[in-house]
């Protein structure tokens, strides 16, 4: 299968993201669309296509729009068309949502949200951005444990001498 530019540079985030072979991650955005597909109406597929290269956009188009839907189905269904198991399937469509998630601006996050409703909507949110986390830091230079070192110490653990009572001359010695 031939995809122009476009296509592929997605494929190559959905392997980034976690499907790392091409003809898997292929598979899954086929799959994913295609069922999507049958999620929207018209002008949802429409706009969410203009946010995808044109092969995937079209991908959306295939299959007409289902009202009974339900979310049930929708992993069952991709697993069927990517001929995967359900929790592979699962997996899959989480990460090539994710892709998703991340080139549609957020007004066609929130109209895919209220059009799936909570549990495929989700699959569109994007995580929360959070600090990193803070360290502890020790006002006074005696402790001269590994756990209470800082990052640029100026005694390498190579230099450290063990503390005291500690027999090292069966440390990093191998036996017979």
């Amino acid at each position: 299968m031939t995809i122009e530019i476009e296509a592929q540079a997605f494929c190559n985030r959905v392997m980034r993201a976690g499907i790392p072979r091409g003809r898997d991650a292929m598979r899954a955005m086929h799959a994913t669309l295609l069922v999507l597909g049958e999620y929207l109406d018209d002008p949802e597929k429409h706009m969410v296509g203009a946010w995808l290269p044109p092969t995937l956009a079209q991908w959306l188009r295939v299959r007409p729009f289902d009202r009974g839907a339900d979310a049930n189905s929708f992993f069952e269904k991709v697993a069927h068309l990517a001929s995967l198991p359900v929790s592979r399937a699962h997996e899959d469509t989480q990460i090539v949502c994710s892709v998703i998630a991340h080139v549609i601006p957020p007004t066609v996050r929130i109209v895919l949200s209220q059009r799936l409703g909570p549990p495929l909507g989700a699959l569109f949110e994007l995580p929360e951005a959070t600090e990193a986390p803070t360290h502890a830091r020790h006002p006074s230079s005696a402790h001269h444990m590994l756990a209470t070192g800082e990052a640029g110490s100026a005694h390498p653990l190579s230099e450290s001498a063990p503390p005291s009572g500690v027999s090292t001359h069966t440390i990093g010695r191998a036996s017979g």
